[in-house]
């Protein structure tokens, strides 16, 4: 094994609206790579935190809330951050006690965000007002409650002496439409050696997608 000078190292260092790990917000992050003793790149970035400056933080770094505003929220670079520590060896003070956890926080978030970036993909194939679409969203929660309930009743003997929650899987590219051309999770929501929830969400939203752009018109449709 090599030593660890031998390594790619990435000094990590963040500014913060304040001390919180849950509440505060990084506004400046920078981070300098190295491969043995050598700088082989700079890179820094100024932050919009998407919240008011701690009075403390200003004092600390100069920075108002004014400097920040227009700049970049995180998760525009979350991609390029995470690209720059992987498979390198990430240094800090404090690393450990803040840096890391709050970058996890931020990423955190960035997932929260691509839920309701999802939800904007799938508006043209979902009721427009608010009612219907709870009223939709509950029907599927039925449908997969009774759907759940059902593989859990399957006897033993018709699933190889399985528990048909371990071998329902489903295949790479494999449609999960229903009759109605919704868009169904399936047994890809269940744990297990099954597909990844949300990985199996996606591909049945694409192929959705796909087949409602290839599908000929019906007979009593003009071409």
């Amino acid at each position: 094994m090599p030593g660890w000078m031998d390594l790619a190292l990435v000094g990590l260092d963040t500014e913060t609206t304040g001390l919180s790990v849950t509440e505060d917000r990084v506004f400046e992050i920078s981070m300098v790579s190295f491969q043995g003793t050598s700088i082989t790149e700079r890179w820094e970035q100024l932050l919009d935190p998407l919240r008011p400056m701690n009075p403390e933080a200003a004092a600390k770094t100069g920075v108002s809330d004014a400097d920040l505003k227009g700049k970049p929220a995180f998760a525009s670079i979350a991609a390029e951050v995470e690209a720059r520590m992987t498979d390198r060896v990430v240094v800090g003070y404090n690393l450990l006690g803040f840096d890391l956890p709050i970058l996890a926080a931020e990423l955190g978030r960035v997932d929260a965000e691509a839920c309701v970036q999802i939800l904007h993909a799938m508006a043209p194939l979902l009721p427009p007002t608010l009612d219907d679409l709870l009223k939709l969203q509950a029907q599927w929660r039925d449908e997969q409650r009774m759907r759940k309930a059902s593989w859990r009743q399957r006897p033993d003997e018709q699933n190889g002496g399985q528990d048909p929650l371990l071998r329902q899987e489903i295949a790479p590219g494999a449609s999960l439409v229903d009759e109605q051309g919704r868009v169904t999770l399936g047994p890809g929501y269940l744990y297990g050696r099954e597909t990844d929830p949300l990985r199996a969400f996606l591909g049945a939203f694409t192929a959705q997608g796909s087949v409602a752009r290839a599908a000929p018109p019906r007979p009593d449709e003009t071409p």
